[in-house]
């Protein structure tokens, strides 16, 4: 029985010396702050964080750097000059491939984004990255980014309609044929197409003369269009 009492008057000693200088601490700051201000205290608690050991960087250690990743912000364009964005680890070297050949390097800046100017082939290019470190570790390539080039106006073809036709049926089924995976629109709204690029679209005409713009689109931009007045004569 004596050997706890003795235990538990230990305890409770020990208890209040961690009472009495947390007690301490907290008053030794409330005057800091009372007479010093806040921006002291700021400043102390830096200079005591700045003797923290510091944690050495990934490529010190012999590590290869983290794989870059590409901002793809599409897959088709109609301009051979272009720029392609990415995120690395910071302040790394970048290796760019085009087509599985390396066109050159970059440096990604302080926040990891880095940039390359490059031209595109006609058709389809297809885009990797992988970061270099100082010490020539060097990181996985990037997932491919593909990129589709093309500066040709789409196919429009109309089958059923022509300029200055008279049309007795109303609404009226425009049909015609562009090129697959294009958009077309019909006086601005949107026809259906086909795996194959055939399109349709049921059109309300008024009496007398209508004028039509047909309008066919590919993913880069490029467009094509058809303006024509015809007549709806029941």
């Amino acid at each position: 029985m004596s050997y706890y009492s003795r235990l538990q008057r230990r305890y409770d000693r020990t208890s209040r010396r961690q009472s009495y200088l947390l007690l301490g601490a907290t008053l030794a700051l409330v005057i800091l702050i009372v007479f010093f201000g806040l921006p002291l205290v700021f400043n102390l608690s830096t200079i005591i964080s700045s003797f923290r050991p510091k944690v050495k960087v990934a490529e010190d250690r012999g590590i290869a750097p983290t794989a870059p990743r590409f901002s793809q912000e599409y897959t088709a364009t109609k301009s051979a000059q272009i720029k392609l964005n990415g995120v690395a680890d910071p302040g790394i070297t970048v290796e760019i491939y085009q087509d599985n050949n390396l066109l050159g390097t970059t440096l990604a800046e302080d926040n990891g984004n880095f940039s390359y100017e490059i031209t595109l082939n006609t058709g389809q290019n297809s885009f990797e990255a992988r970061a270099i470190s100082s010490s020539g570790e060097k990181s996985d390539r990037s997932e491919i980014y593909t990129i589709n080039y093309s500066n040709k106006d789409p196919k429009l073809d109309l089958d059923n309609l022509k300029d200055g036709d008279t049309i007795k049926a109303n609404p009226f089924n425009v049909r015609g044929k562009t090129d697959a995976g294009n958009s077309v629109t019909v006086n601005d709204h949107l026809a259906i197409v086909g795996g194959d690029g055939s399109f349709s679209y049921l059109l309300n005409l008024n009496n007398g003369d209508n004028k039509l713009k047909i309008t066919a689109a590919d993913p880069a931009g490029n467009q094509t269009s058809k303006e024509l007045t015809v007549k709806y004569s029941p």
